[in-house]
């Protein structure tokens, strides 16, 4: 401001020398437009570099015009108060020879208190202005041909990293059939408040990890997929070599030695053959290598302490590391290890029903994958394990053990699973001199035995310890104690829990092996089934039932006590006749909730299977690792005791297919009367519900969630009329097996003569099975309601949420579409040609609405293809 404009001018006309760097506080942007033209012809034409000051935030770019080319950077600024602002600073180097320029991002991280590449900013923390600037500046440091090398890493990396590995073959396999998680970015306290990301988790693709250039540790439940997400990233790294050469490696981390050298050793063993003149100390050097870590074991402080040497050593190698999420994630919040570089959190999440569509398409290509999506989802849903590929995988490799998926037995299921988990196959336990798989499972069983006789299902090591020991001694056998559990916690059967006690890792095998030992000891059946006990062991009589099939013992006396509560029931809840609700009125309602209405939403297009997948997301459990505890509390509300009563009956006839095919008729048609009572004095208390839409009867308690400017009559119909469906889905959940086809589809005489809610149920379960007799079985129930529009509405509303998640396929609606037009038109009434109509038009709308499918699906097929 001192010095004259045209001095400054005249100055610059004196510059001679080849090389000129120009220094302004201002950027260009702050001056009036005539001195800001006037100054960039000049900085462009004389100088090679222009540096500015004043803005916080870095800013670079490489301006070409038609008055020269300048290289204009911003490098940040270093304050020592104003945290608020961004803290950094830049290294230039520029080649006088070439001009070309090379520009280090070095930013503050308060997490650390250090100053670091900013990768946040720039890719791997270093601009360059132009691709040959890039290569010059590395070859200055590379003596070798980078393209060379990356065409030897792509090449040979696919080959040699399944060498001389026992597992290369299931890796492989499992590498083949590779589906992306879902992957979500976590913050640490200082992160998440320096960025203002509110606690928001932005998703993160494997593509973004592949191609970022940032340290990550990769955080996840047991099981949820770090190991082998680290092993495709290790795959994909090799074949997607970009700018740069990237040799990942891939080590674990209980293979590290407690010093530098052993951990440098370990690394060079991990890593491909590589050219003559290249080494990977060289490479790690110049920040060509991605070290893959998994399974971190942060409390051990020798192996982490060499490890961080290694990160010291080699800063400009990137890093990703896998670890137990309990090890990072602590109080809700990111606790990150201290390292001497920077990393950020990405969290492995459980499959969504999207991507276990996608592993069972890759897995079996040619099965119907709706009912194979189905049969998964019911699984995880009711076993309560989480939604993994791991799990899928067993589970997919166990139903194509059967030729009939469909009907496996869910005790068949966890007894695979354990299998599976055990290795019953390998070398060891082929010899029958050593405690084999029979040897093992029995003591399980025993242990979960003693643990329900305890109360105690988190034993301390010890005293699990000992137990096991006077078990062996019992039976007069020879094996280690410690070799035992370490097996078990290996193969993931028990997990430690905190304060060092031990657990089931999921409850549903606790509970297959509590079953296990109600076959092998009479004594422990009585005492499980003591009818002050056994309804708080559902799901293990369920599995006992599985694995006898035949126990007819088993479900007569279940049957008499559910008969004895269906009479208590009936003399203490809000009296009715089931017999009467086929003759139930519907409350009158706006056109919300009428026939046309209903009509409409069936006419409308089937949910898509990422719309399907998204809806019935809810429906997976969540946060499994956290839910396996076991809780038996007494049964004493009647309510509870008849729904309780209820889920285990259904469940026992699932299960017992050995049993005689007139009990089978018998036990089905007192369990329909039970979910009948049920629907029942549910629609009771419906008047009731819909004005204050919270309702508790007798232990249970019904909540409807529903717009609050909704008339109560309307909420009081869309209720009625929805009770049913909703109530069959419980019917199909507890009862729902092929193996009951035969019952279901081909009734008796005196099944007919059974009250007409009796035969909805039935019918509901047959759609919900998908079997072939679907279609006659709703048009006989709908010939059969001339005298109940309730219950004739009730199946429309089926049909219409059934199609709506595309539960039938298109051959099978073809024939239930114009049994569905005419109820509808029967409803609507009127004349006989106008019903007629109203018929033909119904069915032509599903007509058109077919063709839309058919179009939507060879699109879909193109854009998968």
């Amino acid at each position: 401001m001192a010095i004259p404009e045209f001095a400054v001018l005249e100055l610059c006309d004196r510059l001679t020398q080849g090389f000129c760097i120009a220094v302004t506080h201002h950027p260009l942007q702050s001056m009036t437009e005539h001195s800001a033209k006037l100054l960039r012809r000049m900085i462009q034409s004389k100088s090679n570099i222009h540096l500015f000051g004043h803005m916080h935030d870095p800013s670079i770019e490489n301006i070409q015009a038609m008055d020269g080319n300048v290289y204009s950077s911003q490098a940040g600024a270093i304050f020592t108060h104003r945290r608020e602002y961004y803290i950094g600073y830049s290294i230039i180097s520029c080649s006088k020879k070439t001009n070309s320029v090379e520009t280090v991002l070095r930013r503050y991280y308060s997490d650390r208190s250090v100053f670091d590449a900013d990768i946040g900013r720039v890719h791997g923390g270093i601009f360059y202005p132009t691709p040959e600037s890039r290569k010059f500046w590395t070859d200055q440091v590379a003596p070798f041909d980078e393209d060379n090398l990356k065409l030897h890493i792509s090449e040979v990396g696919p080959v040699e990293i399944f060498l001389n590995r026992e597992s290369a073959e299931s890796e492989r396999e499992v590498l083949s059939h590779f589906v992306a998680p879902p992957i979500i970015r976590q913050f640490t306290p200082n992160e998440a408040g320096e960025g203002g990301h509110d606690k928001k988790n932005p998703a993160v693709s494997v593509d973004d990890i592949v191609f970022g250039r940032g340290n990550e540790i990769v955080i996840a439940a047991p099981e949820y997929g770090r190991t082998i997400l680290l092993r495709h990233l290790q795959a994909v790294m090799h074949v997607n070599q970009r700018e740069r050469p990237n040799l990942p490696i891939f080590v674990d981390f209980s293979d590290f030695k407690n010093n530098f050298h052993s951990i440098m050793r370990l690394i060079r063993s991990s890593a491909i053959s590589l050219p003559d003149g290249i080494d990977v100390e060289g490479l790690m050097a110049l920040g060509y290598c991605t070290i893959l870590v998994d399974d971190v074991d942060f409390s051990s402080p020798l192996k982490v302490k060499a490890f961080r040497e290694v990160l010291a050593k080699f800063p400009k190698c990137r890093y990703i590391l896998s670890a137990p999420k309990k090890d990072v994630f602590t109080s809700e919040n990111i606790s990150m290890p201290e390292m001497p570089l920077h990393f950020g959190a990405l969290e492995v999440c459980a499959l969504g029903r999207k991507q276990m569509r996608k592993l069972v398409k890759k897995l079996n290509p040619e099965a119907n994958q709706d009912v194979l999506l189905e049969k998964l989802h019911s699984e995880f849903t009711q076993m309560n394990l989480p939604f993994t590929a791991a799990n899928g995988t067993i589970l997919m490799e166990i139903y194509e053990s059967f030729p009939d998926f469909k009907a496996i037995n869910r005790s068949v299921v966890i007894e695979q699973f354990v299998d599976a988990s055990l290795r019953k196959a390998s070398e060891d336990q082929m010899r029958r001199e050593t405690f084999d798989f029979n040897n093992k499972t029995s003591l399980l069983a025993k242990v979960a035995s003693w643990m329900s006789f305890e109360d105690n299902y988190k034993p301390g090591y010890e005293d699990l310890r000992s137990y096991i020991k006077s078990y062996l001694d019992e039976l007069g056998l020879i094996a280690s104690v410690d070799d035992l559990l370490t097996e078990f916690l290996a193969a993931r059967i028990l997990v430690r829990r905190s304060e060092g006690r031990i657990t089931f890792r999921y409850r549903s095998v606790l509970e297959y092996f509590i079953a296990l030992h109600m076959v092998m000891d009479s004594r422990y059946r009585e005492w499980i089934m003591d009818e002050r006990r056994y309804l708080q062991y559902v799901n293990e009589i369920q599995f006992y039932a599985g694995k006898m099939r035949g126990d007819a013992d088993l479900i007569e006396r279940i049957s008499e006590r559910f008969v004895d509560t269906l009479d208590e029931a009936y003399r203490e809840l809000p009296k009715f006749d089931i017999e009467k609700i086929s003759q139930l009125s519907l409350p009158s309602g706006s056109d919300e909730t009428s026939i046309e209405s209903i009509s409409e939403q069936l006419q409308a297009t089937p949910l898509t299977d990422d719309e399907k997948d998204q809806e019935l997301e809810a429906d997976l459990p969540r946060d499994v690792e956290d839910r396996q505890e076991v809780f038996r509390p007494q049964i004493a509300d009647l309510g509870s005791k008849l729904l309780v009563s209820l889920f285990l009956y259904s469940g026992v006839l699932k299960n017992l297919e050995a049993i005689r095919d007139i009990d089978k008729r018998r036990h089905l048609s007192l369990i329909m009367r039970g979910w009948s009572f049920f629907l029942g004095i549910s629609l009771v208390i419906v008047p009731e519900l819909a004005r204050k839409r919270k309702y508790k009867i007798n232990g249970v308690t019904y909540i409807v969630n529903a717009p609050r400017a909704m008339s109560d009559n309307d909420l009081s119909k869309l209720i009625a009329l929805s009770l049913p469906t909703g109530i069959s889905s419980f019917v199909k959940s507890s009862l729902g097996t092929e193996k009951l086809e035969r019952q279901l589809t081909e009734p008796t005489l005196g099944d007919k003569a059974d009250p007409l809610i009796l035969e909805f149920f039935r019918v509901a379960l047959i759609s919900d099975l998908r079997l072939h007799e679907t279609a006659s079985a709703i048009g006989d129930f709908i010939a059969a309601c001339q005298n109940s529009d309730y219950l004739k509405q009730s199946m429309i509303w089926k049909v219409k949420e059934t199609r709506r998640l595309n539960g039938f396929d298109e051959q099978q609606f073809s024939r239930i579409a114009p049994i569905i037009s005419g109820a509808i038109a029967d409803i609507k009434g009127g004349s006989k040609n106008k019903r007629v109509k109203e018929k033909s038009d119904q069915i032509q709308k599903f007509n058109k609405q077919s063709i839309l499918m058919k179009m939507r699906r060879i699109q879909d097929d193109r854009s998968d293809s």
